[in-house]
Parts: C-alpha cells; sequence; structure tokens
C-alpha cells in the first residue's frame, strides 16, 4: 500500500483501522486495493466489513482483480467476503469471473462460479459460459454450475440443464432438477417431469422436491407425475412423493383460486394404495398426508373404518383434521355434524377449522346459519375461516354477515391489510363482496373495506366489476369514491367518462386528483381546457401537479402553462412542470418557446430538491 498512513493499520486499534477503511476514497492504486483487500481477513468482524464496503465504493475493475487475490486464501470466512464484493460490483467484476471460470485451477473454476451465482444478472455470455461447465470434468463444479444457472434464474439455460438428467452422476442430476425447480418455467417443469421412473433412489428424491417446488406451473400436473412415484421400490421416495402431494394439496393459493389439482388422484393407480399404507405410519405426517391423499380416490370400507378411527382417537389434531376432511368428502359426515364439530369451542383449533373447510362442500342454507352464528361469537381463527367461506360461498345475506364481521375485527385489530389477505379473497367473490360492503357496511372503515376486498388486479379481471366501480363513482363516503376512481385508473374498462368529469369538481382535492389521474384513460380533447385550467388554478398544489402531469400526458401541455407553474409556490408542481418541459421541449434552442423553457431550465439548477436540479440539466442538455 503506497499511503504511508496504511503501515500503521495493522497494529492501530480496531475502531481506528475501521475509521480508516470507511473513509477511503476512490483510488485507481492497484497496490493500495490490494492492501486494502488483505482487510478481508482481519480478526475483527467490523474492519472485515468496512474493508469489504471500501472494496464496493471503489465500483471499479481494479476493486475487482485486488479480490480476487484473496480467493487463494485458505481462509474460508476470507474468500466468502472476497466472493461477496466481486459479486456486488457487479458488471465490474463480470468479465473477471468468467475467466476465472475457465481456469485450469479448479479451486478458482469453483469460486468463480459461486460468485456468478450470486451476481443480480445473467448476461448470455456468462449464461453461456456456466452452461459449459456443466460438462467441466470435475462434477463439483458441474454441480456449482446448475447451482449457479438456477440461482441467477437462466431460462436460456433449461436445455442444458435438462441434457444433465441424462447424466450417470449422482451429483449433477440433483444439482440440475434444483435448478430447474428454481428456474420454474413450463420448459424447466416439463424436463423435471421427464425423468425417468427408473432412474436411482436420490434423483428421483430430488426430482420429487422439484416437482413440488415449481408446482405452481401447473399443480395438477406435478400431483399426477408424482403419483407415479407413490409406487417406487425405494419406501423413502414413495413417502416424500406423498408428502409432496399432501403439500400440494394444502396450498393455500391453490384453494383461494379454486384450484383442486388433487382431481388427477382418482386416476392415479398408486395413490390410494400408497395412501392407505400410511395411514398406520409412525410419523404423523405421513399419516396426515395420506388421509387427505384418500379424500381425493375412491376409498374401501377398510379405509373408511380407518378414517374413522383416525378421527376418534389419533394422537395428533391434525391428523385427526385430514380425517375430517377424507371423511366428508366421501360423504360420511353431514353439514350439520361438521358444524357441531366448527362450534365445539372445547375441540383442537385444527380440527375446528377442518370442519369449516369441510363445510365447503355442498354447502347448504343450514350450514350457512351455522356459520353466520359462529362468526357471531368472536373474532379468533376459527371464526375468520368461517368468515371466509360465507364471503366465497354463502348468500347475499352471509356475505353481509361476513363483511360485519370483517369491519368489527379491523376496528378491534386495526390491521385490515392483514385480515383481508389472510381471508384471501381472490376475484371470484371480490366483487360480491365488494357489494356487500357497498350494501351493509358504514362508519369510517367502509372505503377501507371496499379498497381492501376489491383489488385493481382482481377487478381487471372481472366482468362484474363495471356495475360495482359505476355504483361506487356515486357513493357518498369519499374513500370508497377515491378507491373507485383508482381502480378506473388502473385500467377497469367502462362507461366511467361522465362520472370521472363530475369527479374533477368534487370538493375533496384527494378525489381530484385521483380524477386527474383517471382522465389520462379517456383521450378526449374537449376535456384539455378543464385539465389546464386545473394545472393554473386550483386550490390545491397536489391536484395542481396532477393536471400538469395529465396534461403532458394527453400532449396538451403548453409553454404558457409551464412557465406559469413553475412560478409555484408548491415544489411538487414545479416538479411536474419541470417533467412536461423535457417532453415536450424540442432538440436543440433558437424558437421562443425553447428560450422560454431554457429559462426554466437555468432557474431549476437553484433548486433546493436535488431531483429538480437534476432535471434542470437535462432540460438544459436537451435544449442545447
Amino acid at each position: 500500500m503506497t499511503d504511508p498512513r496504511s503501515d500503521l493499520l495493522s497494529s492501530v486499534a480496531p475502531d481506528l483501522r475501521r475509521s480508516f477503511l470507511l473513509s477511503l476514497g476512490r483510488t485507481d492504486d492497484f497496490d493500495a486495493l490490494r492492501a486494502v483487500a488483505a482487510f478481508l481477513a482481519d480478526p475483527d468482524a467490523g474492519v472485515a466489513e468496512a474493508a469489504e464496503e471500501a472494496l464496493v465504493h471503489q465500483a471499479s475493475p481494479a476493486a475487482a482483480r485486488a479480490a480476487t487475490f484473496r480467493l487463494y486464501s485458505r481462509d474460508a470466512a476470507e474468500r466468502g467476503r472476497a466472493m461477496v464484493v466481486l459479486a456486488r460490483l457487479g458488471d465490474n467484476a463480470t468479465e473477471l469471473l468468467v475467466s476465472l471460470a475457465r481456469s485450469p485451477d479448479a479451486d478458482l473454476r469453483k469460486y468463480a462460479v459461486d460468485t456468478l451465482g450470486l451476481s443480480r444478472s445473467a448476461p448470455a455470455h456468462v449464461v453461456a459460459v456456466l452452461s459449459a461447465l456443466l460438462e467441466d470434468p470435475d462434477v463439483v463444479i458441474a454441480g456449482a454450475a446448475a447451482e449457479a444457472l438456477g440461482n441467477l434464474g437462466a431460462r436460456d439455460a433449461v436445455p442444458a440443464l435438462a441434457a444433465c438428467l441424462a447424466r450417470d452422476d449422482l451429483w449433477v442430476r440433483p444439482a440440475a432438477l434444483d435448478a430447474l425447480a428454481r428456474i420454474g418455467d413450463p420448459a424447466a417443469f416439463a424436463a423435471i417431469s421427464g425423468l425417468p421412473l427408473d432412474a436411482p433412489g436420490p434423483v428421483v428424491s430430488a426430482a420429487v422436491h422439484a416437482l413440488m417446488q415449481s408446482r405452481s406451473v401447473d399443480p395438477a400436473a406435478a400431483c399426477r407425475r408424482l403419483a407415479a412415484f407413490l409406487d417406487h421400490p425405494a419406501r423413502p421416495v414413495a413417502e416424500d412423493a406423498l408428502s409432496a402431494i399432501a403439500r400440494i394439496l394444502d396450498d393455500p393459493d391453490f384453494k383461494r383460486d379454486g384450484i383442486d389439482p388433487g382431481d388427477v388422484l382418482a386416476d392415479a393407480p398408486a395413490a390410494a394404495p400408497a395412501a392407505r399404507l400410511a395411514l398406520t405410519h409412525a410419523n404423523p405426517a405421513l399419516r396426515r398426508a395420506g388421509a387427505l391423499v384418500l379424500a381425493r380416490t375412491a376409498a374401501a370400507p377398510a379405509d373408511l373404518e380407518a378414517l374413522a378411527s383416525m378421527l376418534e382417537a389419533d394422537s395428533d389434531p391434525s391428523v385427526r383434521g385430514a380425517a375430517l376432511l377424507a371423511l366428508a368428502s366421501h360423504g360420511r359426515l353431514a353439514q350439520s355434524a361438521l358444524g357441531d364439530t366448527a362450534g365445539d369451542t372445547a375441540a383442537p383449533e385444527i380440527l375446528r377449522r377442518a370442519a369449516i373447510e369441510a363445510m365447503t362442500t355442498g354447502l347448504d342454507a343450514d350450514g350457512e346459519q351455522l356459520l353466520v352464528g359462529l362468526i357471531s361469537r368472536g373474532g379468533g381463527a376459527v371464526e375468520q375461516d368461517a368468515a371466509t367461506v360465507l364471503a366465497r360461498i354463502g348468500g347475499q345475506s352471509s356475505r353481509c354477515a361476513a363483511v360485519a364481521w370483517l369491519q368489527e375485527a379491523w376496528e378491534e385489530l386495526d390491521e385490515p391489510e392483514s385480515v383481508a389477505s389472510a381471508m384471501a379473497i381472490g376475484p371470484a367473490v371480490a366483487a360480491a363482496l365488494a357489494t356487500a360492503v357497498l350494501d351493509s357496511c358504514d362508519g369510517d372503515l367502509r372505503g377501507a373495506m371496499f379498497a381492501a376486498v376489491l383489488r385493481p388486479a382482481d377487478a381487471r379481471s372481472m366482468a362484474e366489476a363495471t356495475q360495482v366501480v359505476e355504483r361506487a363513482l356515486a357513493d357518498g363516503d369519499r374513500g370508497v369514491r377515491t378507491h373507485a376512481i383508482r381502480l378506473v385508473a388502473g385500467g377497469v374498462p367502462g362507461p366511467f367518462e361522465p362520472a370521472i368529469r363530475l369527479a374533477l369538481a368534487d370538493p375533496d382535492a384527494r378525489i381530484r386528483v385521483r380524477a386527474m389521474e383517471a382522465l389520462r384513460a379517456f383521450p378526449n380533447a374537449a376535456d384539455d381546457h378543464s385539465v389546464l385550467l386545473a394545472a393554473r388554478a386550483d386550490a390545491s398544489g397536489w391536484v395542481r401537479a396532477a393536471a400538469l402531469s395529465t396534461a403532458s400526458a394527453r400532449g396538451c401541455c403548453d409553454v404558457d402553462t409551464i412557465v406559469a407553474a413553475q412560478l409555484d409556490d408548491f415544489a411538487p408542481v414545479r416538479h411536474s412542470a419541470l417533467v412536461a418541459a423535457l417532453e415536450l421541449a424540442p432538440s436543440g434552442s433558437g424558437s421562443a418557446s425553447s428560450d422560454a423553457l431554457l429559462r426554466i431550465a437555468v432557474q431549476a439548477q437553484s433548486e433546493d430538491d436535488q431531483s429538480m436540479v437534476d432535471l434542470g440539466r437535462r432540460l438544459e442538455a436537451r435544449l442545447s
């Protein structure tokens, strides 16, 4: 290190070493950078972290080269820090790592591959290098390359990873399966599903895990393929497959979206025998999995007797809950019996919740009344499940009862979003539940509840959303109207133009802001005057700023409006004016309008807000 102060670093107190490293500016002195990298091995963790930050701060290929020397260290912690530095340096280290990945030194190849796998991006040439390393004669490096490709989500590597599944070794094939699961696109899922059934046990176990991990691509296909492993000669493989199927059947996302991937199990010949065998297993998780699978298959009388015995006497409440679901699916438990179990406060909570889940199949009027009565008792997890069922499949009066429960729960917990998320309200019932809110909810939470149950992503995918939004735009509650306008701005289709124009004159400034944003969806030149007038004269600065943005988006903003806005006392208005000026500015100067905009650009560079200073500089450069 050429800086004489550095010679003293190793002998001074850790706090001083750390302070020096953190105060180090950028430098082109490679010897100095190598000396900084040496402190990655400092016995004081704070000093080592400071050295890492100092190198990352350099943001240069030279810092990457300096960190590379620490990859030769025998200290695993030091090598790990060097790898983190190289990963954080990003593009500044990529080419160096690519060259190291081709090194004849196996250790360096391994470290380079591992570090490339920590990167935030996957350029095509990096994916190509890592894909080539899948054929490395050192299976440890080939497996690391597979892991790196999985970490990067490299879809272009799927063919190369799929080719690895035909190899004989037991190291690379599981790593390739895990990588394909991490990539998780349809091509990767197809490659996992294509693994031969007679593959070695460890490879099949990896495939089972990979199928479960990538289940969201095609949950039914994942269940079907897992069912093919249920009669595998290796008992642990069959048990892993059964457990994986149970986890897919239990997935709350599939339940919320009305997906039942277990339908395919009825046609899987190995499903019922494997599930039957699991009912007597010492592991309660496998007993539970067996019961859940039997709920989807044809159960023999002996199976039903075994399930009834489990419901009555199994020591694990989760197993009893699964047995209850299975018996209910085969019509052995009436709605009234399920309702009694759900309402039994002495029963385990997991059993009560299973009873409520079972009631969703064939819910009748009596069952609805049982659930309505249940949610009137309190605000716990059981009652929340009951409210969810009513919200999803109950009649309108039951949905109103669910809304009332929601309102009370929100008032008590003051966590509306967490309650709504837990209820897993999806697009299938969002419109009906939003209507129930408008029908029966009042008070301060009316707007918050409407916003929670009718989310933009759901509303855009529902034909019924148009009528609900149209009604909400005329609602007396400000929160409801605001969210309705937000939905229009978010792309919900419908004849909303007249209502949006009326909202431009709403006494509430927040609604006028939302209306301005929504107006961008209706390119009607007749509205341009109203927009420009609001940009100059509205009493609210936020509305003036929104109007400027809308005028710019609609292409109707003029220089006079921008010049006037630049004199506004409200900083966001001046910021919007600069953005509009950038959109309007011609390339080069020489006209009266460009001269006016140039004066605005110069003026902006004296603002306190750095973002406005930057906009001013960009505008000046555009006009120069």
